[in-house]
């Protein structure tokens, strides 16, 4: 074999072994990128929780082709207008004079974030909690969703724990959900209102930290206040 044969045999043999590794390398980034981009389903399902006070409960990802919402709305609706109790309704907005315009604010809110789930193209989990001793009974709920083009930065929509369900660990159960390494997630964001210290003192509790003003754009940072998670090796 001449000079010039043995450098071609070389210069092939390479292209290949590169070609190989590219492609490895393309197929081992589209799996973590999957991985990322939103909680697998089949694993939220299959995940069984302990609370701090000894209570077993399970979560579930709603279909989006889920026909009624109606204990779903009840959770959220009664959740926030007992966090928003002692507040004024001027306070939340200009234009509202009663509590009942409140409880119709937070109804038609809950009916666009149903909304968004069914026509969203994006990663977005509606998640719901339940405990053992009351089958079908639902204590909390999250919806949350990849944010923006980022893989690994997760955005809690809405969460809300059932009035008479709160302060027994079910939202750290729920939390936890999405700081398990299994979610993917380097980081996770929220706005709360400023009026809801409950939620903003919450948050903290789950080593949530202030950011610079609300995450969404849409959001005034005079009425909000951003937060973030970001797992311990990411600080």
């Amino acid at each position: 074999m001449n000079t010039f044969k043995k450098w071609l045999l070389i210069l092939t043999q390479s292209t290949r072994t590169i070609l190989t590794f590219s492609l490895l390398t393309f197929f081992f980034s589209t799996a973590l990128i999957n991985l990322a981009s939103s909680l697998d389903e089949d694993t939220i399902n299959s995940v069984e929780r302990i609370t701090q006070t000894g209570a077993k409960i399970s979560f579930i990802t709603l279909p989006k082709d889920k026909t009624s919402w109606k204990d779903e709305k009840s959770l959220f609706v009664k959740s926030f207008m007992e966090a928003y109790e002692l507040v004024p309704p001027e306070q939340l907005n200009s234009k509202f004079k009663a509590k009942q315009d409140v409880k119709e604010w937070l109804g038609a809110t809950f009916q666009e974030e149903c909304e968004n789930f069914k026509k969203a193209s994006h990663p977005l989990n509606f998640i719901v909690a339940f405990n053992e001793k009351a089958p079908g009974n639902i204590i909390g709920l999250m919806i949350i969703e990849q944010w923006q083009n980022k893989k690994d930065t997760l955005h809690i929509r809405q969460l809300a724990i059932g009035p008479k369900h709160k302060r027994h660990g079910y939202g750290k159960a729920l939390m936890e959900l999405v700081t398990d390494t299994k979610s993917g997630a380097n980081q996770i964001i929220v706005d709360a209102r400023t009026v809801n210290s409950g939620a903003q003192g919450f948050y903290k509790a789950m080593g949530f930290v202030k950011a610079n003003g609300p995450h969404d754009p849409t959001l005034s940072s005079d009425k909000y206040e951003g937060f973030k998670w970001l797992r311990p090796a990411h600080f």
